[in-house]
């Protein structure tokens, strides 16, 4: 019975494997999610709506207000317009929260283990604690532009 529950899952996992790009992600109100930020669900391009605030936005994505602000060059009051456009800033850092590994914070931003432990200094077995803040690689400080990729 083993035996076969094991060759079962083995030829479903192959027939998993896909070939090309992986297709885009939205979210329910449209805006397309950046890859490696969709465990931390924060897109990245915003349209606002009508009744939409920098407030408003920077909470519902949680992210920072300063951020939000000088990466779209806003001007006080920082009153937006149905339609208006917003790019969303990057995270630089991850705060670990209960329950957290290092592991489950790597998939979050679409990073390797290995590539995170690395940026942090962090040796095996990769110990993390509540409160400890993780550098996250390709932040751009605020209001500059995001490189292509």
């Amino acid at each position: 019975m083993t035996r076969r529950f094991v060759l079962a899952a083995l030829v479903l996992l192959a027939a998993c494997q896909r070939e090309g790009p992986p297709a885009p992600v939205y979210d329910h109100q449209g805006a397309l999610f950046d890859r490696a930020r969709v465990g931390g669900a924060v897109p990245v391009q915003v349209t606002a709506k009508r009744g939409d605030t920098v407030y408003g936005l920077a909470r519902q994505y949680r992210v920072s207000l300063r951020d939000l602000i000088h990466r779209n060059d806003l001007a006080a009051p920082y009153a937006l317009s149905a339609g208006q456009v917003l790019i969303m800033p990057v995270a630089s850092a991850h705060v670990v929260l209960p329950g957290d590994t290092l592991y489950a914070v790597a998939r979050r931003y679409g990073l390797s283990v290995d590539g995170l432990a690395g940026l942090n200094n962090l040796p095996p077995p990769y110990t993390i604690v509540v409160g400890q803040h993780l550098k996250l690689p390709g932040a751009q400080p605020s209001g500059q532009p995001r490189p292509a990729v």
